[in-house]
Formats: structure tokens, C-alpha cells, sequence
């Protein structure tokens, strides 16, 4: 019979690798989380039922870098697109702003100065 489960997790790493939560939470909070964690719990559930093991777990592992490095591989095989791509394929009708900077090859962060092309330069 077809279910739903509902997951709603606390965080308990970084936003991201230039993140430090530990500016805004402490570490009572995220110690308190962790008790709660559904990857964690499940697993201790399983290695408790024999079911997995940190052989399993490597073994896993192993396959999954491998896989993702043949996904990898294969997108670094794939050329890069054009740049006037982003501009043209991402409006019906560019606007005159955006115009201006595909046809310059800048983007407006760059106080909006139109970059000069030269040949060899």
C-alpha cells in the first residue's frame, strides 16, 4: 500500500563549506538534534538487526565513487556551450541591458563599462 513520509530534519553540518554554524547555534542544540537524526537512528537500527555493517557501508561506498566518477568524467567530455547561450536562451526578448552586455561579453558587476575587443590583444 502506497504511503508518504514526511522528513523534516534538523541540519546538523554547515550551509556550506564557507558556513560556521557554530556563530549562531551551540553545540548543546545540535548534540540534542543528533539524538533525533533519522539517518543516524536507522542506521544504529540496522547494524542492531545484523542488517548493516561498516563492511557494507565501504563496500557502498567504493561503488558510489565509482559511479560518481564516471558521471564525472563523463560531463568534463561534454563542451562547453557558447556564452551568448545564457543570454539566448533565456528570454523571448532580450532586453536592451542584458543586449549591451552579451554584446560586450560583460556583466553589469563590472560597474557597466563596455569592455573593448581588439583582435590578438
Amino acid at each position: 500500500m502506497p504511503c508518504v513520509i514526511e522528513a523534516i530534519c534538523y541540519r546538523l553540518s554547515d550551509h556550506t563549506t564557507a558556513d560556521d554554524a557554530r556563530r549562531y547555534r551551540d553545540q548543546a542544540e545540535v548534540d540534542l538534534w543528533k539524538l533525533r537524526d533519522p539517518l543516524i537512528r536507522t542506521r544504529k537500527l540496522l547494524e542492531t538487526r545484523r542488517l548493516w555493517d561498516s563492511s557494507k557501508e565501504d563496500a557502498m561506498r567504493q561503488r558510489i565513487e565509482v559511479s560518481v566518477n564516471a558521471a564525472v568524467a563523463r560531463a568534463e567530455e561534454i563542451a562547453a556551450p557558447p556564452t551568448n547561450d545564457v543570454f539566448d536562451h533565456t528570454f523571448a526578448q532580450l532586453p536592451p541591458d542584458l543586449l549591451r552586455q552579451r554584446d560586450s561579453l560583460q556583466t553589469h558587476s563590472l560597474a557597466g563599462e563596455q569592455a573593448v575587443h581588439t583582435e590578438g590583444h
